[in-house]
């Protein structure tokens, strides 16, 4: 990865609450949909793109794919990236393909749609959450404190 600009104290505060926001959505659409409250339909759809959204941007902050010298990214806050990147591990197999389910079958229009069968159609929505909050812990416990904003103070990631 090329090197990253030099954030602030603040900056890296205040992005912390963006992440913890992420978070907070991923988690709560997962466990709505879970539900299957809404039945088939554009509420449930909206949900679905919601979570999918959210996956996608925090799987881009703690698995960075090419990223952007303003995106925020995991490393930004920490001092040692192959600790980090030793601890995170490799993206989990359920995340990989959130991500690529993501690409093909949300974010983009594409004719992999067409391949999309009644058994691989479900997403696993609280697997993928489970999954990219043992990340997030693990990131959790490698931030110094003074770099997380005040929704960080004694509340577990998800």
């Amino acid at each position: 990865m090329a090197a990253r600009p030099n954030r602030t104290d603040d900056e890296l505060r205040q992005i912390s609450e963006h992440l913890f926001y992420e978070l907070w959505m991923l988690d709560t659409t997962a466990r709505v949909l879970a539900m299957e409250a809404f039945g088939e339909g554009p509420v449930r759809n909206a949900l679905l793109e919601s979570f999918t959204i959210h996956a996608r941007g925090l799987l881009q902050f703690f698995f960075p794919s090419q990223p952007r010298p303003d995106d925020a990214l995991a490393v930004d806050s920490l001092s040692d990236t192959p600790a980090w990147e030793g601890a995170r591990g490799e993206m989990p197999p359920i995340l990989a393909d959130l991500a690529a389910r993501v690409g093909k079958e949300v974010a983009h229009l594409t004719y992999g749609r067409l391949l999309v069968t009644a058994e691989t159609k479900p997403w696993h929505f609280l697997d993928a959450v489970k999954a990219l909050s043992l990340v997030a812990q693990t990131f959790r416990s490698m931030v110094p404190d003074n770099l997380l904003g005040p929704h960080w103070n004694g509340r577990s990631v998800t």
